[in-house]
């Protein structure tokens, strides 16, 4: 009777083991996004081998990647030849390596502890959240993981043993290690064997590991010949970036920011475990208590000296400590076995779901708090990505954790084994699909445009290689030039040269950068209401001053229709008219010399005019200082923006093209949103006294759309100038009506001259307005 209760115990533990597995390390595989930096990486890295036809050495976007060894890649690049390009072939080995890991464990418990030991070892493993993100990641750390355990097991029946063979297995496993991360594989074995030998007076065995040269050639067979490869084709090069920078540097430096305190590693412990707090806790009381056995000791040493070790390095990163976790997940499985259970071992799981359940509404509160401008924009409007699916999901699992908590004493330790399974489902099945499109969706969208683009594209201020895995071609880092295709942040459009904006979504932005324009001069009709001689004199100041660009656009609608005709509008410093000559010339331009769209959705390509090339200016980024409208009833665009920066949105409802505003032709005002809420407000169109149509600046933002930081050039109702970025002379003649409109770059100083028809300056720093003279 009792054998046949052990039996169905077993049966149901290898059941729930098996359905761990596949939840934790399988689900969902294909369905989340590649995420950045890491997963891209070594994505990324993979398929330039295919591209290169170079499976020896790896390039990431066609630099040299010295960070890691080769197995791992050699890996992912016989899944993708065996199930494409895509998400499930990349993390395929780090499923399968999870897999052989929580197998090996299993197989161990066995041995020393039991099947039932055992089997609970495997699915803590299995089953806690730290194993289930490393297990499903398209990087090395699974197959590290995996090579390391076997390492640690066979080393220890080596000294149980003292049979050779199991040290020569453990070198074998040591030297895939070493091709699959580093010289960690060794750091780590190596030092346990050292401890346990000295703690437990086995000089003798530790004397005959050192010595054993089949297990160094062993070890030197699997791992020698890739590294002696590297260094004939890239001499020290390699060496110095890999051993040195990416292993002993991460020790004695912080890298890429991954720092923290002493006392890191602690709430990593605690995080990693999930939702096994309790087992875990208890198995390293239980070690402890049982310090003098040989098993409890080397497992106690194997994870203290990982986390002394990494605790003391300048590096920090969350899944360092993972390299030590597993001897607490057999000692867990062990100390669990015939437990009796309060319901305060299911307060792990119940808390990871409450918290995820509230997620989005903390996040909602947390938003004004967050400082980086990405982050933001990723977080904005969480109701859009967690749908009903989403609370549905979390909402079931934390309803089969109340019923696991109920029948615990049916159930057994059974009931807390499977609290593992719902945890590992709601983070797989559930969260990581919804992080995954809110972090990594924008950034696939956006490649899978780019893809399909000419001109060459670029990453700009910007680390996320998966955007070359996904649009399947290198994608260099460097400074933008004119025709290229641009992958950056959405906060640092504002200091890109004038583009055109294709894709805007989550913080991600691909533009395209404006052509140069070209020196040539395109004639426009005379403006309606301007008489012949204030033109032929505007043309003639061009012509002396320096360079003019010359912008020529066609009118929507015959003059007095409710819009002008054409305007001329060079880029050459000039004045600009007041009184009835703004309202005569009034236009709904865009400021953008390349490409404009009238209020009636028409097209108007302008072209540049040069007549001296001495003068050494350029309007490429310049900015409109005259704006007209020819009565109230149409609201146009105000042409105050920098180049190519122009607001990409109107009022709700009304979608313009990318990067260009276009206005409703009749009645009401556009409203154009910044990056963080600011809005530029149109207001009281017509021709004013002094010529000036009236209008207000709200919630102006440093990261606005078409400003530079703190540059801000905007006309407020008195007529007033409200800027930064642009540079007066102290005294400032009126215009007269014999003086033209023109357009002023950014930086750029007002001639000795000319005219500025405004009765006062203020400047814009950060929104906020401040008196100066």
């Amino acid at each position: 009777m009792t054998q046949d209760f052990s039996a169905d115990r077993d049966a149901r533990l290898l059941l729930l083991w098996l359905l761990t597995l596949l939840v934790g390390f399988f689900l969902n595989l294909h369905a989340v996004p590649l995420f950045d930096l890491d997963e891209g990486a070594f994505s990324e890295a993979t398929r330039e081998m295919f591209e290169r036809g170079d499976f020896l050495s790896t390039y990431l976007n066609g630099v040299p990647r010295y960070d890691k060894p080769i197995l791992i890649y050699w890996l992912q690049a016989a899944s993708v030849s065996l199930f494409g390009l895509n998400e499930f072939a990349f993390r395929l080995p780090s499923a399968l390596a999870a897999s052989l890991w929580s197998l090996a464990l299993v197989l161990f418990g066995r041995r020393y502890f039991g099947q039932g030991a055992g089997l609970a070892a495997g699915i803590l493993l299995a089953g806690s959240i730290g194993v289930t993100l490393i297990g499903k990641a398209a990087t090395a750390d699974a197959l590290l993981n995996l090579c390391l355990t076997l390492s640690m097991l066979n080393l220890y029946r080596f000294f149980e043993s003292e049979q050779h063979r199991y040290l020569r297995l453990a070198a074998l496993a040591a030297g895939l290690g070493f091709l699959a991360k580093g010289p960690v594989s060794l750091l780590i074995p190596g030092a346990v064997a050292l401890l346990f030998s000295l703690s437990s007076g086995r000089l003798r065995q530790l004397g005959a590991m050192l010595i054993d040269w089949r297990a160094w050639g062993l070890f030197l067979l699997v791992a020698a010949p890739w590294y002696l490869v590297q260094y004939l084709q890239n001499g020290m090069g390699f060496f110095e970036g890999f051993f040195f920078t990416h292993n002993s540097g991460r020790f004695s430096d912080a890298m890429e920011g991954h720092q923290g305190g002493f006392w890191f590693y602690l709430p990593v412990l605690l995080l990693a475990t999930l939702p096994f707090t309790l087992p875990i806790a208890g198995g390293l009381g239980m070690a402890v208590k049982r310090w003098s056995e040989p098993l409890p000791r080397f497992l106690l040493i194997w994870f203290g000296f990982v986390f002394l070790f990494f605790s003391f390095s300048a590096t920090k990163l969350p899944h360092y400590l993972i390299y030590g976790l597993t001897p607490l997940f057999l000692l867990g499985g062990v100390w669990l076995s015939g437990k009796r259970l309060g319901t305060a071992a299911f307060l792990p799981l119940l808390l990871l779901l409450g918290l995820l359940l509230a997620l989005p509404g903390l996040l909602d509160m947390a938003l004004p708090q967050i400082k980086d401008p990405y982050a933001q924009a990723a977080l904005a409007e969480p109701e859009r990505h967690f749908t009903s699916a989403y609370y549905g999901g979390i909402g079931l699992a934390l309803v089969a954790a109340i019923g696991l908590m109920l029948f615990r004493r049916r159930l057994g330790e059974l009931s807390l084994l499977a609290t593992g399974l719902l945890a590992v489902f709601a983070l797989s099945g559930v969260f990581l699909p919804v992080f995954g499109q809110i972090q990594q969706g924008p950034v696939k969208r956006a490649a899978e445009l780019a893809r399909g683009l000419p001109g060459e594209v670029i990453m700009w201020r910007a680390k996320l290689p998966s955007f070359s895995v996904y649009r399947e071609a290198v994608t260099p880092t460097r400074e933008p030039r004119a025709g290229d295709l641009v992958l950056t942040k959405r906060h640092h459009r504002a200091d890109l040269p004038p583009h055109t904006l294709l894709f805007d979504e989550g913080g991600i932005v691909l533009v395209k950068i404006d052509p140069e324009i070209p020196h040539e001069s395109t004639q426009a009709a005379p403006p309606t209401g301007l008489d012949a001689a204030s033109t032929e004199r505007r043309r003639g100041a061009a012509s002396v001053a320096g360079p003019a660009q010359s912008r020529t656009v066609a009118a929507a609608e015959p003059a007095g229709t409710g819009r002008p005709g054409a305007l001329d509008l060079d880029h050459h410093p000039r004045g600009w008219p007041s009184g009835a000559g703004v309202a005569a010339a009034a236009t709904a331009a865009q400021p953008t010399p390349g490409l404009g769209r009238d209020p009636g959705g028409a097209d108007r390509r302008t072209a540049g005019a040069s007549a001296e090339a001495d003068a050494g200016r350029t309007a490429a980024t310049g900015v409109a200082v005259s704006v007209g409208a020819a009565d109230n009833r149409s609201c146009v665009p105000q042409p105050l923006l920098s180049v190519g920066s122009q607001c990409d949105h109107l009022r709700p409802g009304r979608r313009a093209e990318p990067g260009v505003v276009k206005a409703p032709a009749t009645g009401g005002c556009t409203d154009c949103p910044g990056d963080s809420g600011g809005a530029v407000t149109q207001r009281g169109w017509g021709a004013l006294a002094g010529g000036y149509p009236g209008w207000r600046q709200s919630g102006m933002d440093r990261r606005y759309p078409g400003y530079s930081p703190r540059r801000a050039l905007a006309l407020g109702r008195t007529g007033a100038w409200s800027q930064s970025a642009y540079r007066f002379p102290a005294a400032v003649r009126p215009c007269t009506a014999a003086d033209r409109p023109y357009w002023l770059p950014y930086g750029a100083r007002l001639p000795a001259g000319d005219c500025l028809d405004l009765p006062a300056r203020r400047v814009v720093d950060r929104g906020a307005r401040r008196a100066a003279r």
